[in-house]
């Protein structure tokens, strides 16, 4: 884990693959079996996001991808996710077997549905659900995510609580 910063308060589990250059922010929990790998540069991940098992977090995987990749804050990424947006802001979800691919800008507050494929280059705005083959928009109310955030809390508390039991 050569060039890896893992931040006070983050943890990676050890069966967990990180390669290149990578930064993970305080909180972060990144499970088994996660990658996150910066071939063709850095990746910035921010604080208290929650990797889960079989998520790939990339900047490599297109050949005109020149640029960090930065991950805000309080975001889940959820199992088997693939990851090579050039950006994402706060607080967003990627549910089970999403994709998003290279270039692509991801607002705050917004869910990219299960199985989901956000395609190159997309910008996808705050506030946003974005689910099924064709991209399907729906505009989300704050309210959910007022809601989310106390989930969110929840979850990495307990996440980074059971890990201290063993």
């Amino acid at each position: 884990m050569s060039g890896v910063v893992i931040e006070k308060g983050a943890y990676v589990s050890q069966d967990a693959t990180i390669v290149g250059e990578v930064t993970i922010g305080k909180g972060t929990f990144i499970h088994p079996r996660a990658e996150i790998i910066a071939d063709a540069g850095p990746i910035i991940i921010g604080q208290f996001n929650i990797i889960e098992e079989l998520v790939k977090i990339t900047n490599g995987n297109d050949p005109n991808q020149n640029y960090v990749v930065i991950i805000g804050n309080s975001n889940t990424f959820e199992i088997g996710s693939e990851i090579s947006a050039k950006q994402i802001g706060n607080s967003n979800t990627f549910q089970v077997k999403s994709k998003v691919k290279a270039q692509t800008i991801i607002g705050n507050n917004s869910i990219v549905g299960m199985n989901t494929t956000i395609t190159p280059n997309t910008v996808l705005n705050d506030f946003i659900c974005c689910s099924g083959p064709d991209m399907n928009e729906e505009v989300l109310s704050p309210d959910y995510f007022n809601e989310y955030q106390q989930v969110h809390k929840k979850h990495l508390l307990y996440l980074h609580k059971i890990k201290s039991k063993k």
